[in-house]
């Protein structure tokens, strides 16, 4: 089976009917998945699920990233640990608040 086909039976892609849109089912992210690109994305996610084991709420996919005055997009980033600023906040290493 391969690792589209593994990823929609456990429900962490959705194909649509023309297989022409892809769905991250827990990001709720809809992207062209006749695009090349899409579909290597896609098994890269996939793979890093399950394959090597990486808890899909690590996983971040189209993440907006400021590179001085321009914002582009990261494809795929996986959060590996927490920093602790102040006592009880939990932040990203964007600052963002995690819970």
């Amino acid at each position: 089976m391969s690792l589209i086909q593994e990823g929609i039976k456990r429900g962490l892609i959705k194909l649509d009917d023309e297989q022409k849109y892809i769905t991250y089912v827990n990001q709720n992210k809809k992207r062209n998945y006749s695009n090349p690109e899409e579909q290597v994305q896609a098994e890269t996610f996939l793979k890093l699920i399950l394959t090597y084991g990486y808890d899909q709420k690590r996983i971040r996919l189209f993440v907006p990233v400021v590179m001085g005055s321009t914002t582009k997009e990261a494809d795929i980033i996986v959060v590996l640990r927490y920093l602790v600023w102040g006592q009880k906040s939990a932040k990203s290493l964007s600052g963002k608040r995690l819970n």
